[in-house]
């Protein structure tokens, strides 16, 4: 309703909002869509527009996002990392994305985070990297240039003009080839904004320079590189331009214009190549838009993408753009893409957490699922794991990996919509939450849906592994690393065992609905991550090896106090809070002989636990009543209580032929009623219900693809 009635507010504010020009012709939009609904003064800026046009992106914030421009109130998806400044510099062909980031200029990502918690819309002024990130925003690259504050490349990512210390340069990204264009040594010239046009074969933009700020428009030849010596369009004193986009039809730019880059602005457009023209004012039903900002045509050219005033925010919105009597009347761009190499990489998620522990299943459901009903999957390839319901949303936050699906070896958190009364469950992109940087784990929602937890290690990642193109800024696995090789400990444990990594970089942080950092929860040395929040909100509780053993732990988010809940030998994870929020389930490894003790320790010294062994336990809220649900046998774990409070739903091998046969099975907490929900003769994990109790969200190898392959299943659940 509350987003309902903003767009009513829009739609009413935006005629009150318009400047009658009684002297100039205005060119007309009509069909106005707001996109975003931010209740904040800052303006989102930097539009571009994804290659189908489905989409839009822009900065915000000093991060940059992605918004659907095809469904009815949209989420945002932030696709930059979450730290640091941001700047949208813009697509390939692919749909990767170019962008600008100070977060690896810092002295490391630790400051990186503390600057951003401490203002997001604050400019460090320190220069900048180039990233190019998939669609998710998961890192592919971070090019090999230093830039000092501006960059924009024509729409098909081939051509950057950037700014840095001493030159504007033009970069051929595909050959690395470079032209100087200006040079800014000892004096104070400064790149404002830019846009290329292919069809035009030309290039615009704005520079300030002793206090006077001029637009460019060059000729530019596509095959060579190379600019002409350009014809200034506008100067002013007392005018600030930005060069937004040329249009889709005609010989025109639009500029955004005011009295200095902080003030009122309007968006007119000029010819590209008159330098006499004095522009024609952008509005609706002859009304001159005012308090606008950024530009950017749809790949069609039908559409303008900007930002405007509405009430007292300012916000993205989309228009139709029809062209005028002075226009070619066939608005399209007529871009030649460039053909771009492609190095074939097959789906590879072995840096995921559960990498190791999957046997594939089979296609069909072998036995009775009598308590499944309506399977619908819900992800098609790559790692997808520990899917958890939001509270009050069709929503459900997970970790996924593989290269082909998601561009990343190891795991990331992604938040999804699904439909639960349609076959077609999923019809929208995930919206990646985490950094797209290091290992994560284990996310959850509160109560409100707006906010989440999860587990990384991206404060400890080596900026250089974004090149590596095999498992990028991963964590590797201790018993695939260099030193597996060359220990003879090491070497012998992994030889005969099966083990996780507890990474010591992993901490858990608290972020919004967008995944933007509120706070770092924990900053103890060593492993903190299997965070889950309590029903009320109140709680969180976690793994964490900060007494030397992984134990429980709780932390209180209206006191910042911590408490420990469990203190024996042996691994404690995986908690979750039951229903009423009294109790919590978790597994457990209880080493008993000398020698299961000896190797425990050992491993552990090398951060790893051998998961071969865990039952069941649960706990009071307090710290009472620990005990022991089962002695089952072989490893049970990812235990969830039932909307009952009473039975518990986990995952278990207990009569399993192999380690990877795993099933779901529902149990009583007091040990009593044990009966089998799953029967894929596979692996089946992770599995959680509803707040409403009715429906089921599970891991499973069923179906697979690749032998590897583990997705997200949705069923209804019938008692």
């Amino acid at each position: 309703m509350a987003r309902m009635h903003g767009a009513l507010l829009f739609l009413f504010i935006s005629c009150l909002a318009l400047v009658i020009n009684g002297e100039e012709k205005v060119h007309n939009l009509a069909n106005l869509q707001q996109l975003t609904f931010y209740e904040s003064f800052e303006l989102p800026i930097a539009f571009k527009w994804g290659v189908d046009d489905k989409s839009v992106f822009y900065q915000y914030h000093n991060q940059i996002y992605t918004v659907s421009t095809k469904e009815a109130f949209p989420r945002p998806r932030r696709v930059s990392t979450g730290l640091g400044s941001n700047q949208l510099v813009g697509l390939k062909q692919n749909g990767d994305i170019l962008y600008l980031t100070d977060a690896f200029r810092y002295d490391n990502l630790t400051a990186a985070l503390q600057r951003t918690l401490r203002d997001r819309a604050e400019n460090a002024k320190l220069p900048y990297d180039l990233i190019t990130a998939n669609s998710l925003g998961n890192l592919k690259h971070k090019a090999n240039l230093t830039i000092a504050k501006t960059a924009f490349t024509d729409p098909t990512g081939k051509f950057l003009i950037y700014e840095s210390d001493t030159y504007f340069h033009l970069i051929n990204t595909l050959d690395d080839s470079e032209q100087i264009i200006a040079n800014r040594s000892g004096s104070d010239l400064k790149l404002i904004s830019g846009a290329f046009s292919r069809k035009l074969n030309r290039v615009a933009f704005s520079v300030e320079v002793g206090g006077v700020v001029q637009v460019y428009s060059f000729t530019f030849d596509y095959n060579t590189g190379k600019l002409d010596n350009g014809t200034i369009l506008q100067e002013s004193k007392t005018q600030y331009f930005w060069v937004n986009d040329f249009t889709p039809c005609g010989k025109k730019i639009v500029l955004t214009t005011g009295p200095d880059k902080f003030n009122a602005t309007y968006l007119k457009v000029y010819s590209a190549t008159d330098d006499k023209d004095k522009g024609t004012d952008i509005g609706s039903n002859g009304r001159v838009f005012s308090a606008v900002f950024g530009a950017s045509f749809s790949n069609d050219g039908k559409k303008l993408a900007f930002s405007k005033l509405a009430g007292e925010f300012s916000n993205a919105v989309i228009a139709d753009w029809n062209c005028d009597d002075k226009e070619n009347s066939t608005p399209k761009r007529g871009i030649q893409m460039p053909v771009e190499k492609h190095v074939s990489r097959k789906a590879n998620a072995r840096h995921s957490k559960y990498a190791g522990m999957v046997k594939r299943g089979s296609n069909g459901f072998e036995g009775s699922e009598k308590h499944l009903k309506n399977v619908r999957q819900l992800t098609f390839g790559g790692q997808n794991a520990e899917g958890y319901f939001a509270f009050k949303t069709d929503s459900f936050v997970f970790q996924a990996a593989g290269l082909e699906e998601y561009g990343t070896a190891c795991d990331q958190i992604y938040r999804q919509d699904f439909d639960r009364t349609s076959q077609t469950t999923v019809k929208s992109p995930p919206q990646r939450l985490s950094t797209g940087l290091g290992s994560c784990t284990c996310s959850y929602f509160f109560p409100d849906d707006t906010h989440a937890i999860y587990a990384s290690t991206f404060l400890n990642i080596d900026p250089a592994k974004i090149n590596d193109p095999k498992i990028g800024t991963c964590d590797p696995k201790k018993c695939q690393s260099q030193q597996a090789k060359t220990d003879p400990i090491l070497k012998s444990l992994c030889n005969t065992s099966y083990t996780w990594d507890l990474h010591p970089g992993y901490d858990i942080f608290h972020v919004d609905g967008e995944g933007n950092f509120i706070e770092r929860l924990t900053d103890t040395p060593g492993y903190d991550a299997e965070g889950a929040i309590s029903p009320d909100g109140r709680l969180m509780v976690f793994t964490s090896v900060r007494t030397g053993d992984p134990e429980l732990w709780l932390y209180n988010f209206e006191t910042k106090a911590f408490k420990q809940l469990t203190n024996e030998l042996g691994y404690d994870g995986g908690p979750f809070f039951s229903p009423d929020g009294t109790k919590i389930g978790f597994r457990a490894s209880r080493p008993k002989t000398d020698a299961d003790v000896e190797k425990y320790k050992k491993l552990l010294s090398y951060d790893l636990i051998e998961p071969l062994a865990m039952e069941l336990y649960t706990i009071n809220v307090d710290g009472t009543g620990i005990r022991q649900i089962a002695k089952l046998g072989n490893s049970n774990w990812a235990p969830f209580y039932l909307i009952d409070n009473q039975r518990i739903i986990f995952s278990s091998n207990y009569n399993a032929t192999s380690f990877g046969g795993f099933d779901l099975y529902v149990i009583n907490d007091d040990g009593t009623g044990l009966e089998q929900v799953t029967f894929s003769k596979g692996f089946d994990a992770f599995p959680m219900m509803s707040r409403d109790g009715r429906l089921l969200i599970w891991g499973s190898s069923r179906n697979g693809k690749s032998r590897t392959d583990l997705n997200l299943f949705l069923a209804d659940w019938v008692d």
